[in-house]
């Protein structure tokens, strides 16, 4: 700041009107320094994209060896077609000359007149990326495109699919020819754009090094003729396919459109003329080139490259004919033009066209398409095939990548263009109807025309209707529905094999992203009463629809759903989904599938009954929230306590109960009598006692006191006047609330309502004491401690994560069960004692703040699913994972973290997790999970996202049980467990559902003792184990009502070693001795079991030791 500097450094005394010009001064010049900060900032973040990009170009550029290769290949190829003599005359109907071929086309019906005979090709024609030189690799398919000459033609093969039937008999002839050709290792068929009447051929090399990186995709065209395709034969409003030949009931006019045949045809003879008005616009421009490979890898990453890359080429043209992109534009800057302008297209309402002059106006397109772009042509519509919903997901993802490019995110380049998007992982619901189902619905007869149009392709007929349909029944619930095209589901099969039909598919499957704003609403508001409005809204809804008085005054029609709880608000989308497609279109519900409520079950206790008949678990999430309510009273009542010595300052919750977290939040239970009690507290004995005791979770609360000098200074005398004070507190709460309250020397235990909150005072003062050490000359010296770390963790990091994950759960209302899901999944995995509670709502908080190239999940079912994705794909080993709350790390501060953890790696955990809390980077990983259990636990992601990937595609075969079932086999012991003494037996995976629970409504009069709290003799029976075996096995253990407990030895418990007094722990003399005659000492595994056994009386059950592992592992 020059100018700022000058001025305030001048001995100059002002009057206010100098005052104000100087402070100007000093504002503009540091607004300008600012500026100029933020500029250079945004232009080496800038500067780093276009770096990436240039590698990205880099790396998948094809190599010029490579394509000399490819060069040579297809010269041979192209001579060889040329070869190809052409043959006699055959009726369409018979195809007995290609007898070791099956015609790659469905022939229904198969009586269609008509001539077919082979004539040499006279141009064949390379097009595409190959030609335009903008191919990507490392898989690369030529387009290879074959003229079918004026003589194979005749009058009239632009009706009743004889144009398809001799195209695909023209490439299955050639197919024959080429079969034997040395040049060829194998040939495939498959469906150009998924249009199943327009089959390719693709040939593979048979150099072995060539086919691993190159096909050749060959397509066959018509050769422009007046006579027989004449482009106005082929406008929207003619019908090319009669009724009558279709076998279809001869009272049905001719006289309906086929728009989507006619531009069938039209897509192929104009094929060569849309190509070279490309090619010609982009031939001498490299950076159009780029931007097109960089269009290519995003469409591509977002299963979009079927429906958009040709069309989206040409619209790069548009622009650049409306001067929307111009020659100074670089690559980058074309790219995201190009999707500001998609993001923004209207292509649904006004429509484009390349050319001005049009055969028709735009809205006469907008008559038979739901989109309009028209070719160079005039005549065809480039976007014939593409559905609304596609095209809403293309502009969708448009704005999402511009937002990305114009955003300072650093990972926006792996965000564009290195993630894959899936269709399961993109959307929050699948919403299924089975095909058979659907195929036999009475509504197919109201649609035979589009059928017929689309050459019998009854699934695609009944998408352009169920689209719109779906989009009026669910509104404003859902911000973007798109259904999954056959293009997703890309098909190839052999020479050989008879085509696939476009009807054999088991579901038609919609996306649905939920907007969360409006999905959890019961009613939906229709239009006013009495009005045209309500009468269709009333005929479209039926018996559902009725008449409400809003606040408003207003008098409406509305459909109300009932569902009390959140979980049953989910499901309204899909309810009212499944109720108006059974009613319209008359399909069974239960051939109606959604995935709202997969995995509902595995945070639900179906077996838990309540006295209260109107009191249901459900997912339990109501719970979370009334216990917050609860924990504000006992706050309320805390902060007005009289008598206290000090006056309470704050009371913080860090539970993960409060943060709607908890897998299963407690209920309000009675405290009962138990055969033993001392005062005002039940007793236990796990010998006498057939059945263990309820389980009282603490719920654990932060007090924070106002400051005060009178804190002793000896440690010891500290902890005795903190201990009276919570022996006061209890008493304070006994006589002026009537609280049953039990003090504790370290915290006091709160019976309130049916909970019990655990109560801990945080002092600044017993830090600083646990930091410093007298020295022998009296001076006091700052030390480590790591108990002041633990605690300064408990009292100062947690109240602000668990504070930042409360805020975000109330925002987002899928984030709690999400982390709930991720816990019960890790539990069931028996690994939950190897990472902390908090590190997992971290990880899915993760996914709730970067989204991006997705959007924030609203749904459970997508929670679970994109965190089993960040646990598969995350670098561990070289990324840390930064949870930034409310952006208040800044680029510099994450640049720091980068820096310092790729520098010092190795002195980090294995699993790196950081905030803008953290006094210590990465607290609550530093111990656990190693790098054994890390990579254990990223194999099991993988297979569970697999399985859920698979479970989520076909619903029929659902069972999400599946993924949380643990693999017993892999340990060498399982200690089995005698299940009356496991507290939360009911939670377990599969418990049996024969089996009730009934839970009695909180009463008063049973309050008059502290229960039995943070009992759990399975808990306490591992702690045993660990603290007295960890150095010979690893334990493992569902803590959500696990039966059984797995052991793995360790690698050193099969090993020989000296005897010294440190290594008999545990072992036994052997026969054999060390170098120096010493004998050795082997562990003594069967006296460990006996351990177990012994320190698990009136818990183990059985101790089931895996003797195939164990002679395993001895072997190597």
């Amino acid at each position: 700041m020059s100018i700022a500097k000058h001025v305030l450094t001048k001995n100059t005394t002002f009057d206010d009107n100098s005052r104000t010009e100087v402070l100007i001064v000093v504002i503009m010049d540091a607004i300008n320094e600012f500026n100029l900060l933020t500029t250079n900032a945004q232009q080496i973040e800038s500067n780093c994209f276009e770096l990436m990009v240039k590698e990205l170009l880099n790396e998948v550029k094809v190599k010029d060896k490579l394509l000399l290769k490819i060069n040579d290949w297809i010269k041979q190829f192209e001579s060889k077609l040329r070869s190809i003599k052409s043959s006699k005359s055959y009726q369409l109907t018979d195809q007995l000359w290609c007898k070791s071929l099956k015609v790659p086309i469905i022939q229904e019906p198969f009586e269609v007149n008509g001539v077919f005979n082979f004539e040499t090709p006279k141009v064949i024609k390379i097009i595409g990326s190959y030609d335009l030189k903008t191919l990507i690799g490392p898989q690369i398919v030529v387009d290879l495109a074959v003229e079918i000459p004026t003589e194979c033609w005749q009058r009239q093969d632009n009706l009743n699919h004889r144009y398809f039937r001799k195209r695909a008999l023209y490439i299955c002839y050639i197919c024959q020819m080429i079969k034997s050709w040395e040049l060829i290792g194998d040939m495939k068929f498959t469906y150009f754009n998924g249009n199943h009447m327009k089959p390719i051929v693709l040939v593979t090399p048979s150099d072995q090094h060539l086919a691993k990186r190159f096909r050749l995709s060959l397509t066959a065209y018509p050769k422009s003729d007046q006579k027989v395709y004449r482009l106005i034969r082929f406008i929207p409003e003619k019908n090319n396919v009669r009724s009558n030949w279709f076998n279809i009931n001869d009272s049905i006019s001719d006289d309906f459109a086929t728009p989507i045949y006619n531009s069938s045809i039209l897509q192929d003879m104009n094929l060569i003329l849309n190509y070279e008005y490309l090619a010609k616009t982009v031939e001498h421009n490299q950076h159009i080139k780029e931007a097109l490979i960089m269009l290519k890898i995003w469409l591509k990453q977002r299963l979009l490259k079927t429906e958009f890359c040709f069309p989206l080429s040409l619209f790069i043209c548009h622009l650049i004919e409306r001067q929307k992109i111009n020659n100074n534009l670089n690559g980058i800057q074309i790219f995201r033009n190009t999707l500001l302008a998609i993001s923004t297209s209207k292509w649904d309402t006004e429509g484009i066209s390349l050319t001005d002059d049009v055969y028709e106006s735009i809205d006469y397109y907008m008559t038979y398409f739901p989109l309009v772009f028209i070719d160079i042509s005039g005549h065809h519509n480039l976007c014939w095939d593409i559905t609304i919903d596609q095209y809403n997901r293309l502009r969708h993802e448009s704005k999402l990548t511009v937002e990305c490019l114009d955003s300072t995110d650093r990972n926006s380049f792996e965000t564009i263009f290195i993630k894959s998007i899936s269709f399961e992982l993109k959307f929050d619901i699948l919403f299924h109807i089975c095909v058979e189902p659907l195929l036999k619905c009475s509504k197919v007869t109201d649609i035979r025309n589009d059928i017929i149009d689309n050459c019998d392709d009854i699934i695609t007929a009944f998408v352009g209707h169920l689209v719109p349909l779906f989009r009026r029944v669910v509104d404003k619930r859902v911000s973007l529905l798109q259904h999954k095209s056959k293009s997703y589901d890309s098909c190839e099969w052999t020479v050989d094999e008879s085509p696939p039909h476009p009807n054999d598919r088991k579901y038609l499957t919609f996306g649905l992203l939920v907007d969360e704003e409006y999905s959890y609403n019961n009613i939906e508001r229709g239009p006013l009463a009495d009005t045209t409005e309500a009468k269709e809204f009333k005929d479209f809804w039926g018996e559902k629809s009725e008449l409400r008085r809003f606040q408003d005054n207003s008098i409406c029609e509305a459909v109300y759903w009932d569902a009390k709880k959140l979980c049953e608000k989910r499901q309204i989308i899909a309810n009212s989904l499944k109720y108006i497609l059974s009613n319209i279109l008359e399909i069974p519900t239960d051939s109606l599938l959604a995935t709202t409520s997969l995995l509902d079950p595995l945070v639900s206790l179906t077996n838990l009954k309540f006295e209260n008949k109107n009191t249901i678990y459900g997912t339990s999430e109501e719970f979370s929230i009334a216990l917050s309510h609860r924990f504000d009273s006992l706050a309320k009542k805390l902060r007005t306590l009289d008598g206290l010595p000090l006056m309470i300052t704050n009371i913080q919750s860090i539970d993960s109960v409060f943060r709607g977290t908890d897998v299963f939040p407690p209920i309000p239970l009675n405290s009962e009598k138990s055969y033993k009690y001392q005062t005002n507290v039940n007793l236990f004995d796990l010998l006498i006692d057939e059945r263990v005791p309820k389980y009282f979770k603490p719920l654990k609360v932060i007090l924070n006191l106002e400051g005060s000098g009178k804190w002793p200074d000896s440690l010891d005398a500290f902890y005795k006047v903190k201990a009276s004070f919570y022996v006061e507190m209890a008493q304070k709460l006994s006589e002026q609330f009537g609280l049953i309250s039990y003090a504790n020397t370290d915290y006091v235990d709160i019976y309130e309502e049916g909970f019990v909150f655990r109560v801990i005072i945080s002092l600044h003062k017993e830090l600083v004491l646990l930091r410093q050490m007298t020295t022998s000359d009296g001076q006091i010296k700052r030390i480590e401690n790591k108990l002041a770390d633990d605690l300064e963790n408990t009292f100062e990091v947690l109240p602000k994560i668990n504070s930042a994950l409360n805020a975000l759960n109330r925002k987002h209302l899928c984030f709690g069960i999400t982390c709930r899901l991720v816990k019960r999944f890790i539990s069931a995995q028996m690994l939950s004692y190897y990472f902390e509670d908090i590190v997992l709502d971290l990880l899915v908080a993760y996914i709730f703040l970067n989204s991006h190239p997705y959007t924030v999940p609203n749904s459970p079912v997508c929670g679970f699913f994109r965190f089993l994705s960040l646990i598969c794909e995350h670098n561990w080993k070289i990324s840390p994972l930064i949870v930034n709350f409310n952006n208040e790390l800044n680029e510099e501060t994450i640049s720091q973290i980068i820096t310092k953890f790729t520098k010092d790696r190795p002195n980090y955990p294995p699993m790196f997790v950081v905030t803008a809390y953290d006094k210590q980077w990465s607290k609550w990983t530093q111990k656990y999970p190693d790098p054994i259990i890390l990579n254990r636990f990223i194999k099991l992601a993988i297979v569970a996202r697999n399985t859920l990937k698979y479970q989520l595609e076909n619903p029929l075969e659902v069972n999400p049980k599946v993924i949380f079932r643990p693999d017993l086999d892999i340990y060498d012991i399982i200690i089995r467990l005698k299940s009356h003494q496991i507290p939360n037996q009911i939670q377990g995976i599969d418990f049996p559902e024969k089996y009730e629970f009934v839970v009695k409504d909180f009463n008063t009069e049973f309050t008059q003792r502290m229960p039995i709290t943070d009992f759990h003799p399975i808990d306490k029976y591992l702690n045993l184990l660990r603290s007295c075996y960890s150095e010979f096995a690893l334990f493992f253990y569902d803590c959500f009502g696990g039966r059984q407990i797995g052991v793995l030895w360790k690698p050193s418990v099969f090993e020989s070693r000296s005897f010294t007094t440190y290594s008999i722990k545990g072992g036994i003399l052997s026969s054999t001795a060390d170098k120096s005659g010493t004998q050795n000492v082997v562990t003594n595994i069967e006296a460990i079991i006996e351990d177990f056994n012994i320190l698990g009386e009136g818990i183990v059950s059985q101790i089931q030791v895996m003797t195939h592992n164990m002679s395993k592992r001895i072997v190597n």
